[in-house]
């Protein structure tokens, strides 16, 4: 495992690598809200599958730049720095991953980058929020979430954020949820903000008219426990024609970091239908 920094318009983002000589297509992971790349370094060590593997640490998060303009964190920047980075790896097609956040991020890169996805593993995600009234509530709280961020400490902050019912199962592994709000701490407030107000589920398209009309395959992931995103992915997998959905029973939102070999299960079955 390699990390590398590339400059895309003046910002470095930071990157895991892996076996990039493969021909196989490689295998690119998007991490959540105040993750990084790191989240996805059980998968580097454990996949033991012929894939490149390319985990970014997105903008306003890890070691990549905190810009405090708050356009370069929006919907279409996110796509664009997304297909930067593929074409400075010179991928022309890919398989992606994208948990909670970047969950969002690579189903709306999917869409309106069809030709170059081959495959969409979706864990604890959605495709936004159709109903306008809901979407305002949502961006209304999740200002009120940067105004917070702003004026705790980032280890007070999370120590609260993860008391919320859809992590409640994380309660019951007490040294990963304190491992877990330990490496959040290192993240930068104004990525953190901006990255709320540019692209949090309210400010998202919604892609519900969308999902239908996909045609690669797609794997949905998410823990029993966890019951807002069971509903949702239970309504994606009816809607996505090629898509199928794995439960990991007994995990709630963060299902990788709950039971990982389950989820490794569940992503090695998917990706071993495209080795070449």
């Amino acid at each position: 495992m390699q990390e590398v920094f590339i400059s895309i318009d003046g910002n470095n983002f930071r990157i895991l690598t892996q076996n990039l000589e493969s021909k196989n297509k490689p295998f690119v992971l998007l991490h959540g809200f105040a993750g990084s790349a790191n989240i996805w370094k059980f998968l580097f060590e454990n996949l033991n599958l012929d894939f490149p593997l390319i985990a970014i640490d997105l903008i306003g998060h890890g070691k990549t730049s905190s810009p405090k303009d708050y356009e370069l964190y929006i919907e279409s920047a996110l796509l664009d720095q997304l297909n930067k980075i593929l074409t400075h790896f010179n991928i022309q097609e890919t398989i992606l991953l994208g948990y909670s956040m970047g969950g969002r991020l690579a189903l709306s890169f999917a869409i309106n980058n069809q030709n170059r996805i081959k495959g969409l593993i979706l864990e604890s995600s959605s495709p936004g929020i159709e109903d306008e009234n809901l979407r305002n509530q949502r961006i209304q709280s999740d200002l009120s979430i940067a105004e917070q961020i702003d004026s705790k400490e980032l280890k007070d902050f999370f120590t609260e954020w993860y008391k919320q019912p859809v992590f409640s199962s994380l309660r019951n592994i007490p040294n990963k949820l304190e491992s877990l709000i330990e490496r959040k701490t290192v993240n930068n407030k104004t990525g953190l903000t901006n990255s709320l107000k540019g692209f949090s589920t309210g400010k998202m398209k919604s892609y519900w008219n969308d999902i239908s009309k996909m045609e690669i395959p797609v794997l949905l992931v998410c823990g029993s426990l966890d019951t807002k995103y069971y509903e949702i992915m239970q309504k994606m997998n009816s809607l996505i024609p090629n898509s199928t959905l794995k439960v990991n029973v007994g995990t709630g939102h963060i299902t990788h970091l709950e039971k990982p070999d389950e989820f490794l299960n569940f992503v090695r079955s998917f990706l071993r239908t495209f080795l070449e």
